[in-house]
């Protein structure tokens, strides 16, 4: 993990038979990120032992400056430097049960 983000999972209960979902719990350089605490963004491995499961979703860019979430249905931008959060990929589904992958979602950035 970077110094200047701290990520936690946070429970949302049973979202699909069986399948626990999870929030994001983000704090950049003290900062936290709230629209993501009640979305359902990690979704816990059956195999995950431990409590930082969470944490091989988690990248950080080669420069440092980005941190990527990759959720269940959506992929996260985070610019730790400017302070904003960007979709960056997300799956769409109908009440039909059909799905399609968005990506290079492009629009404003969600201000921290």
């Amino acid at each position: 993990m970077n110094a200047d983000c701290q990520i936690t999972a946070l429970p949302l209960g049973e979202f699909r038979m069986g399948v626990e979902g999870f929030g994001a719990g983000v704090t950049v350089k003290s900062k936290p990120i709230k629209c993501l605490e009640k979305e359902i963004v990690f979704v816990k491995p059956q195999s995950a032992a431990s409590s930082n499961w969470h944490e091989e979703f988690v990248e950080f860019s080669a420069d440092g400056r980005f941190l990527l979430l990759h959720g269940e249905f959506s992929t996260f931008v985070i610019d730790i430097e400017g302070g904003t959060l960007s979709l960056f990929k997300d799956t769409i589904r109908s009440p039909n049960g059909i799905w399609c992958e968005e990506t290079s979602i492009l629009g404003r950035d969600i201000s921290m």
